[in-house]
């Protein structure tokens, strides 16, 4: 289960690393710490702070430790963003990617909308 998967967080990091939503969001919005709360069934599972740097991870902390923004996301979004097909798959449609998986990813709206924009500047270059 995720659960386990979660306490290798080296593997983990490498994967959220490698998405180009969650680059972008932590580069270009400019977050250092970014909660993250995993759910089953709408129920806290696990919940974690990233320590971000020009838009990488660059530290995982257990538990939410004063996160300037929290994301909440079931356990079986993450399991699906993070295979190998659907990260590949995510690199070339970013907006895509972004519209996909919009309604499964809880954090404000306003922080939704800029990712949007920028990703979609970053579609059109």
């Amino acid at each position: 289960m995720l659960k386990k998967e979660l306490k290798d967080y080296k593997m983990y990091i490498e994967k959220m690393n490698a998405l180009p939503i969650f680059a972008n969001m932590a580069k270009h919005l400019d977050y250092k710490r970014i909660g993250l709360q995993i759910l089953n069934n709408e129920e806290v599972v696990k919940e974690f702070t990233s320590h971000n740097k020009n838009g990488k991870i660059i530290k995982v902390e257990d538990g939410l430790k004063n996160p300037e923004l929290t994301i909440k996301i079931e356990e079986k979004t993450v399991k699906q963003m993070t295979s190998q097909k659907e990260q590949a798959w995510i690199e070339k449609h970013p907006l895509e990617a972004a519209m996909k998986y919009s309604g499964k990813v809880e954090m404000p709206f306003l922080v939704k909308l800029k990712l949007l924009k920028l990703l979609s500047k970053r579609d059109e270059a």
